[in-house]
C-alpha cells in the first residue's frame, strides 16, 4: 500500500513538474521553430511523412496531405514541389512575423488561463508561473465541426472575427430539421446565429482561453467522464486563425475530442470545439441573424473562397445560406465557388485538383462528389438570382446568361455520366459485370440486388469471386460492400436465404484461392471479411509488401476487428492453408 502512494505522488509531482515546465516557454510554441526552415526543404526527402507532420506539430499549420496513391510517381515528386514553395510561402509571409511577436509580445493572462483549468479539471494546479500567451491584434478564427450519420447528422461552423472596436461573433448550423432555410422540400436545412453582447477583450479572452487549453491538456483528467466531449459518432473538426490581414496562424484538423492528450490523432481542433460547444452551449446567449449584413457575412465569402470542392466540410451549409440572406456580393462568391466546381467535375481530373489543406481523394470521389455539389449550386444560383433584383439591364442580361450557362453545363453532364457509367460497366468482365449493372439500377428496397444475390448463393460460380476480390480496391467499397452482402449479408440489409454449405464451400473456396491476386492495400479487408465467415480467429501473412495480422473477435455487440503487423514469418500458401483450417473448424 505504501508503494502505490509513492507512485501517486510521484505521478502528481511528474504532472506538476510538467505543468511548470510548460509554463516556462510561450504557449503553443512548445518546440523551438529554428527547425522549420530545414524541414520545409526536407520535404522531398525520404523521411517526406516524417518531416510533415514534424512541421504541423511544431506550427499547428497543415498545408497539404500526401496525394492519394493512384497518382503516378511524377504526380507525387510535382506535388512535394508545390507543398515546399506553399510552406516556404507561408514561412516567409507568416512564419517567421509569428516567431518574433511571441518572442515579444506574448503575455499572462490569468482569467484566461482560470477559465482554461475550469474546463480541464476541478482543482486550480501549484504552478510557479503560467505561460504567456501571443494573439494578433486583429483576428479570426474559423472552427468546423461535423458529426452524426443519417437524420442524426450535424454540421456548424463557428465564426469569431475581432476586429479593431467590434466583434463578430456567429455559428451557422446544418441539421434536419423544419425551422430553417432548406431548397425545396429537403429535410436539410441551416440556421445562423449570433451573440451581440460580446466585447473585443473578451474575445480576446476567449482566444487565450483555447491557446491554453491547448497548452495545459498534459494536466486534464483523462479518467474524468467529461474528458471526452459526449455525443460524438464520427466526428470531425477543423481550426483556422487569421489575422487581420489574412495571415495565416492556425490550420489544423482532428477527429479526437478530448481535453486530455492523445496518441493517435491531434485533439486541439476538437478541444477548442468541445469548448466552444460547452461555454455556450446556453441557446438563450444566441439571436437568430435573419438578414445578417454583408459584413456579418465576411468570413463566410472567405471560408468558401478559400477552400476546395470536395474538402470543404461546410461548403454547402454556405451556399444555402447565402440562397436565402446573401446579396450581390454574396452571389460573386456562389459563382466563384460554381466556377471551382465545375472545373473538379471533368472526366480527367489533374492532382492539382485532388488534394487540400487536410486531405486528398480519390479522382472519381473529387469528381463524382462534386458533381452532385455542383446540382445544388445551380438551385442555389437560381434562387439568389431570384432574390436580388438587378434594375441595371446590363448586370441582369449578365448574370441571366450566367444561369443558363450553368444549366446547359449541368444538362450535358448528365449525358457525360450516362456515357461513363455504360463505359465503366462494359469493362467487368462477365459474370462480374451482370452483378454491377443490377448493382447501378435504382433499386431502393434491395429487391433486385437480392434476387440476384440469392442466385448467386444457389449456384456460386468461382470466376465471380475471384473478379470480385481482384477489384476490391475500387477506392469507393463497392466491391467490399458485395462481397460482404454475398458471403455474410450484413444486417440482413438482403432478403435472401441463409447458405448452403456446399454452396458456400465453393464461394469460401474461390475467395481464399483469390489471395494470390488481390492488390495488396484490400489484403486486410478480405481476410477481416474472410474470419468473419468462420467466426472469428486470427490470420497472419507475409507477401510482397503485405506484412499484416488480423484478428476478428466475435462479441456481444458484433464483431471486433484488429490490425497490426505480422510477429512470424508466414506465406501465402500457409496463411491459405490457416485459412481453410479456421473455416473447416466454424461447423463443429
Amino acid at each position: 500500500m505504501k508503494f502505490l502512494w509513492l507512485v501517486l505522488i510521484a505521478l502528481i509531482l511528474g504532472i506538476l513538474t510538467l505543468a511548470d515546465a510548460l509554463s516556462q516557454r510561450p504557449a503553443m510554441h512548445s518546440e523551438s521553430w529554428a527547425k522549420v526552415p530545414n524541414l520545409i526543404q526536407s520535404l522531398d526527402g525520404p523521411a517526406y511523412l516524417t518531416n510533415l507532420e514534424a512541421l504541423a506539430g511544431i506550427t499547428h499549420v497543415q498545408l497539404g496531405a500526401p496525394l492519394y496513391r493512384e497518382f503516378s510517381e511524377a504526380d507525387q515528386d510535382a506535388q512535394k514541389k508545390v507543398l515546399i514553395l506553399r510552406w516556404n510561402d507561408w514561412w516567409e509571409k507568416s512564419g517567421k512575423w509569428i516567431e518574433q511577436q511571441t518572442a515579444s509580445s506574448a503575455m499572462v493572462d490569468e482569467k484566461a488561463f482560470g477559465a482554461a483549468w475550469e474546463f480541464l479539471a476541478s482543482e486550480k494546479p501549484i504552478l510557479k508561473k503560467v505561460a504567456p500567451v501571443w494573439i494578433p491584434g486583429e483576428w479570426t478564427l474559423f472552427i468546423t465541426y461535423t458529426n452524426g450519420d443519417y437524420f442524426g447528422r450535424e454540421k456548424e461552423l463557428w465564426v469569431i472575427e475581432r476586429r479593431k472596436d467590434i466583434v463578430n461573433f456567429s455559428k451557422l448550423r446544418g441539421e434536419y430539421r423544419v425551422n430553417s432555410w432548406r431548397l425545396d422540400e429537403s429535410p436539410w436545412g441551416v440556421s445562423l446565429k449570433s451573440i451581440a453582447t460580446i466585447s473585443v477583450d473578451q474575445a480576446d479572452r476567449l482566444l487565450r482561453t483555447l491557446i491554453y487549453i491547448h497548452h495545459y491538456s498534459y494536466c486534464a483528467d483523462q479518467d474524468s467522464e467529461f474528458d471526452d466531449m459526449p455525443g460524438t459518432y464520427y466526428p470531425r473538426a477543423t481550426c483556422r486563425l487569421e489575422d487581420g490581414s489574412g495571415k495565416l496562424i492556425w490550420n489544423k484538423q482532428g477527429y479526437t475530442f478530448q481535453k486530455s492528450p492523445t496518441r493517435y490523432s491531434s485533439a486541439f481542433a476538437g478541444r477548442a470545439c468541445y469548448y466552444l460547444r460547452t461555454a455556450f452551449a446556453d441557446e438563450k446567449l444566441w439571436v437568430d441573424l435573419d438578414e445578417p449584413t454583408s459584413d456579418q457575412l465576411a468570413p463566410y465569402r472567405r471560408y468558401l473562397l478559400n477552400g476546395k470542392p470536395y474538402f470543404s466540410s461546410l461548403a454547402a451549409e454556405v451556399m444555402l445560406a447565402f440562397a436565402y440572406c446573401g446579396r450581390e456580393v454574396e452571389r460573386d462568391t456562389v459563382w466563384q465557388w460554381i466556377e471551382q466546381q465545375k472545373l473538379a467535375t471533368n472526366r480527367d481530373l489533374s492532382w492539382q485538383v485532388c488534394w487540400h489543406d487536410f486531405d486528398s481523394g480519390m479522382a472519381v470521389n473529387v469528381r463524382n462528389r462534386t458533381r452532385l455539389d455542383l446540382k445544388m449550386s445551380r438551385r442555389v444560383f437560381e434562387r439568389i438570382n431570384q432574390r436580388i433584383t438587378d434594375n441595371d439591364p446590363e448586370k441582369r442580361l449578365f448574370y441571366s446568361t450566367r444561369l443558363e450557362e450553368l444549366n446547359a453545363f449541368v444538362d450535358a453532364l448528365k449525358n457525360t455520366e450516362a456515357t461513363e457509367k455504360e463505359d465503366k460497366l462494359s469493362r467487368f468482365p462477365q459474370p462480374l459485370q451482370k452483378l454491377m449493372r443490377i448493382k447501378a439500377k435504382s433499386d431502393p428496397d434491395l429487391k433486385l440486388l437480392s434476387t440476384h444475390v440469392q442466385a448467386i448463393r444457389f449456384d456460386p460460380d468461382p470466376n465471380l469471386f475471384r473478379q470480385i476480390v481482384k477489384e476490391l480496391d475500387d477506392g469507393t467499397m463497392v466491391m467490399k460492400g458485395l462481397l460482404e452482402r454475398i458471403l455474410i449479408n450484413d444486417l440482413g440489409l438482403l432478403k435472401i436465404e441463409p447458405w448452403d454449405k456446399k454452396q458456400q464451400d465453393v464461394a469460401v473456396e474461390a475467395c481464399i484461392d483469390a489471395m494470390s491476386i488481390v492488390e495488396d492495400s484490400a489484403m486486410d479487408d478480405l481476410l477481416v471479411i474472410l474470419l468473419r465467415v468462420c467466426g472469428g480467429g486470427k490470420i497472419e501473412i507475409v507477401h510482397g509488401t503485405v506484412n499484416t495480422s488480423v484478428t476478428v473477435e466475435l462479441r456481444s455487440n458484433g464483431y471486433f476487428t484488429t490490425l497490426g503487423g505480422a510477429q512470424r514469418d508466414c506465406s501465402l500458401v500457409e496463411a491459405q492453408a490457416n485459412l481453410r483450417k479456421l473455416y473447416r473448424e466454424s461447423f463443429f
